[in-house]
Parts: C-alpha cells; sequence; structure tokens
C-alpha cells in the first residue's frame, strides 16, 4: 500500500465540520487509512448552491461559470485582492451565504473587512460542495497557480503586486492586534466545539453528546438561578416603580380579569405578583420558582395571611407538577435586557402551552423591541475612543474586547438622532420558542445631523390597551435601562438620511440564556457611504 501523507490543521479542523456525524479522536488521526477513507466520503454532495440566486449545478466549476456569466463575480479575483488563504476563502463564502449581499458588495469595501471574524469559519450550508473545492484548491492557492482570469504579464504582475500589499496590510495589522490573539484563538476553539456538537447532535449515535449538552445547560440554569436567590436583586426589581406599579395598576385595576380565576406566577420571585393577584379576587394562585428566595417568599405569603390563597412551588416550571390540569391567568415578569436576555420567556410559553385554559390569558400579553440610533460623543469617548490614549500609550487593540459585550445604562434623551425602528413585536399569547430567534430589517431616519455612535435597544410591554410601560430613552428610567451596542467607528450621517440594515438575535449556543446579536448598517446619500457590521454578546 502507497504510503498516504498525513492530514495537516487545516484539513483535519475543516474535515470535522463539514462532515455531520464524523468524531475524530486522537487515535483515529494516526490512522493512514481512516484519512484515506475519509477524504473518499465527501464525494456524495450532488448539487452545490449558487452564492447570489437559487440555482444549483452539479459541479463547482459549472457554479464559477455562472458566478462570472450571470452575477459577474469572480471568486478568485475578489480573495486574491485581498491575498487569502484557505481560511480567507472560506470566511468570505459563509459571508456571502449569511448576509445575502449584492454581488458588487467587494468594491465598496473601504476598511476593515466584514468576513475577519473567525465565526465565518462555520458553515452555512452542511456539505458545502464549494467549501469543499476550496479545501482541496489550498495548495494551488498557497503556489499562486490559480489564473482568475487575468491574463497577460501586465496583469499578473498587478496581481502579485496588489497581492504583496494586501499581505503587508495585514501583517501589519496583525502586529497591532499581537494582544488579541490569544483571546480570537479562544472563541475560534469554542466555535469549533460549539459547531462539532451541533453535528454530533444531528446523528441518531449522539446519545451521549447529548447529555454533556444537558449537563452543560443545567449548569448554566444553575448559574441563572442562583443569581436571583439573594435579597439584593430583588429589591431593585421592586423599588423599580414603572415595573412594579405597572402589575400593581394593572391587576388591580381589573378585577374582573383575576376574581375567581386559578392564576399562574412564573418566576415569582418574592411573590409580589401573587399576592397582587390574591388582592384582585383570585380563586387560587399557584406559584413557581427555582430560586432559593421562594424560601423567604413562604414567609412572606404567611407575613400577610394568604397562605391559604396562595400555594408555592419550589422547581423549574418545564419539571414541576401542579395539583391541578388548567389554570385561566398566566403572569409574570420575564423580561430581560433587550428584552430576551436570560430566555425566561421560554418558560412562560412552556407553561402556557401545557396549563392555560383555551380561552385563558397571558399577561403581560405583548411586547415590542424597539431601536433608536444616538449621537452620545462622550459616551463613546469613555467607552471606546479611551483605548486610543491610555497616558499617552496607544492600546487600540483592546477596542475589540470593549465592542464585543452589549452596554446596559440610561441614555439620554436628548442624544436620540433618528426616529423609532420597531424591530419585533411579540404576542406573548401566541408566540413559539423557535420565534425567539430572529433577524429582521433596520431601517431608520436621521432627525438631526451629526454621527452615530451607538445603536440603542429598548422595549415596551403592554397588558392591555391602556395599561403599558416603556423603558425607553424618553420613558422615566428603571432598572433594565437600555442596551447599547456601541459602534466601533462614528458615522457621520445627515439630518433626512434613511439609514438601513439588519438586527439579528440570537440565543449563544453554549449558554441558551445569553445572546449574540448581529448588527449591520449601510447607507449611500453624498459623500456618506458606508456599511459596517458588528457581532455583540449579552453575556
Amino acid at each position: 500500500m502507497d504510503e498516504v501523507e498525513s492530514p495537516s490543521l487545516t484539513e483535519v479542523i475543516i474535515y470535522i465540520i463539514l462532515q455531520p456525524g464524523q468524531f475524530v479522536d486522537d487515535e483515529s488521526l494516526d490512522d493512514d487509512e481512516d484519512w484515506e477513507d475519509w477524504c473518499e466520503d465527501g464525494n456524495d454532495v450532488e448539487e452545490v448552491l449558487c452564492l447570489f440566486c437559487s440555482e444549483k449545478f452539479h459541479s463547482v466549476e459549472k457554479l464559477i461559470h455562472h458566478l462570472k456569466e450571470y452575477h459577474n463575480f469572480n471568486l478568485e479575483t475578489v480573495a486574491n485582492r485581498y491575498g487569502f488563504d484557505v481560511y480567507g476563502r472560506i470566511k468570505l463564502i459563509n459571508y456571502i451565504r449569511l448576509t445575502h449581499p449584492l454581488p458588487n458588495f467587494w468594491e465598496n469595501i473601504s476598511d476593515s473587512i466584514p468576513w475577519e471574524s473567525e465565526n465565518f469559519l462555520k458553515p452555512v450550508i452542511s456539505d458545502d460542495l464549494l467549501l469543499r473545492y476550496v479545501i482541496d484548491m489550498e495548495d494551488t492557492f498557497e503556489s499562486g497557480a490559480i489564473d482568475a482570469d487575468m491574463e497577460g504579464d501586465e496583469l499578473q504582475n498587478q496581481r502579485l503586486q496588489e497581492k504583496r500589499l494586501a499581505e503587508s496590510e495585514n501583517r501589519a495589522y496583525m502586529a497591532e492586534c499581537t494582544l488579541t490573539e490569544l483571546r480570537n484563538e479562544l472563541e475560534n476553539a469554542r466555535l469549533l466545539r460549539s459547531t462539532l456538537r451541533e453535528i454530533l447532535l444531528d446523528t441518531t449515535d449522539a446519545k451521549e453528546d447529548a447529555k454533556e449538552d444537558e449537563l452543560r445547560f443545567c449548569s448554566s440554569d444553575d448559574a441563572y438561578f442562583n443569581s436571583y436567590s439573594g435579597t439584593q436583586i430583588h429589591e431593585e426589581m421592586l423599588k423599580d416603580r414603572i415595573r412594579t406599579e405597572a402589575y400593581m395598576n394593572f391587576i388591580l385595576n381589573n378585577p374582573a380579569l383575576f376574581r375567581d380565576k386559578i392564576v399562574l406566577d412564573v418566576g415569582c420571585g418574592t411573590g409580589i405578583l401573587s399576592m397582587f393577584a390574591a388582592k384582585a379576587g383570585c380563586r387560587h394562585v399557584y406559584a413557581i420558582d427555582q430560586s432559593d428566595i421562594i424560601n423567604y417568599a413562604r414567609d412572606i405569603v404567611m407575613e400577610n395571611q394568604l397562605e391559604n390563597k396562595i400555594t408555592l412551588i419550589k422547581g423549574k416550571v418545564e419539571d414541576v407538577k401542579l395539583p391541578i390540569e388548567k389554570v385561566d391567568v398566566i403572569i409574570s415578569e420575564w423580561m430581560g435586557y433587550c428584552l430576551l436576555f436570560e430566555s425566561m420567556l421560554d418558560s412562560v410559553i412552556f407553561a402556557r402551552e401545557k396549563w392555560l385554559t383555551v380561552d385563558g390569558q397571558v399577561y403581560p400579553n405583548s411586547c415590542s423591541l424597539n431601536a433608536v440610533a444616538i449621537n452620545d460623543k462622550i459616551m463613546h469617548d469613555k467607552s471606546i475612543e479611551f483605548w486610543d490614549n491610555v497616558y499617552g500609550f496607544k492600546m487600540s487593540c483592546l477596542k475589540s474586547t470593549v465592542l464585543d459585550d452589549a452596554d446596559i445604562a440610561v441614555v439620554k434623551s436628548e442624544t436620540i438622532i433618528s426616529d423609532i425602528c420597531c424591530l419585533k413585536i411579540l404576542d406573548v399569547s401566541s408566540v413559539k420558542v423557535d420565534e425567539l430567534n430572529f433577524q429582521c430589517p433596520i431601517s431608520l431616519k436621521i432627525n438631526q445631523a451629526g454621527c452615530i455612535t451607538a445603536l440603542v435597544v429598548y422595549f415596551d410591554t403592554f397588558f392591555s390597551k391602556t395599561e403599558s410601560f416603556s423603558t425607553g430613552p424618553c420613558a422615566p428610567a428603571t432598572h433594565w435601562g437600555q442596551t447599547i451596542f456601541h459602534l466601533r467607528d462614528r458615522l457621520n450621517v445627515e439630518k433626512g438620511e434613511q439609514i438601513f440594515g439588519q438586527f439579528s438575535c440570537m440565543k449563544n449556543k453554549e449558554n441558551h440564556r445569553n445572546l449574540n446579536v448581529n448588527i449591520v448598517l449601510e447607507s449611500s446619500i453624498n459623500k456618506n457611504t458606508f456599511k459596517l457590521q458588528q457581532v455583540y454578546y449579552l453575556r
């Protein structure tokens, strides 16, 4: 048998990502015959999807011809312009498949490349034949044998110079960001691990990995419930008059909705909502909470002589058993930062589907998630520009660590420079869990010339047509504040300018109570032409 060359690290990593159901351990990597089998296993894919339309092809060569003829797009021209290796080509392909840009998008990129993030190593399409082609051609890319349709010595020299320039710029950038390399590698490792788990869960023989994921989710749940076991966080919420009085006024001012009804309080905390419902004349309240604060809630209920009206149950909503089959009303204060942080709405939906009667009600019954653009140079200087000059030294590479995480703060209303964009409306009586991962368009009309320093997101909560409260910058402050997504660079805008883009909100795969937010903003008016994309985390 001929000697088989051992796979490179690149081949191993990419092969694992693209092969659903395969698991690689140290021993299997040492088996040359297994590696040959792997290389032969990936030939079952028969069709490859176009990058810009719904056309499918039986070979990559036909796809490449289609891209050139019908979309005027040459993958190699773009890759060579930026001096991409196989990693760069993979990120570029996944970026296009994920964001669906126009074919000429790359011509308008002047500063940072929007697909530099290691997140774009994760395939958008499983068994993507185009990615396999790129991997198979890795040695050709490195040797410079791909022509990319440019003929003649002059064009070849031009391409070579452009490639060298791009490589020089890339080396300069990497030198400046040396301090963040370890962090990026760690994030990439987490991404690969998450991807592997997701792939393995798609197979029928992944039960052990499913158990591991269950333990991981239990761990994140334990941390979540422990954070609500102390008094301080409940004191903060109870002292939030906007929040607490909104619930109190709705319940006590609408006794007909609660009189003689069976009420379920999801995540009862100190039991304040349960006691409001008891005061409104309900028949009985069943209050559920997994955190240890429920032990104090029992004392509070007894102290107010409501133990015959309120039954407190310790446990997760998904695990407990109620002594009754159905309830008439569900009340809960489930909203988190950016509305969906901590994923408590999932438990409310579970309770609704399991226990609510057909004509039952959930309160609050709807919420809207909204966004505005702000111009707050002072905040931007303190959070972002600060790193450009720290006691006379540049620490700009640390900006990325700050930009990764969304801020929570109260925004001054006078800093708002756009109208309001409603990103999402949730009907709590009907919304499904899978709808809580979403992507929606952004449309902001600028009403004051200046610069955008951040996108601010907040939510409004509705109990009825007349009862509601807002967490926005123009309303009285609440303990939620607003969620602030700082932009790396200030964007100059003119009055009347229309800003478009996309807002994507997804549960984090490592901790389902955290959120990953992806924001794309773009505009083209006079000299103000820009397009930016940033990924943020709420954790």
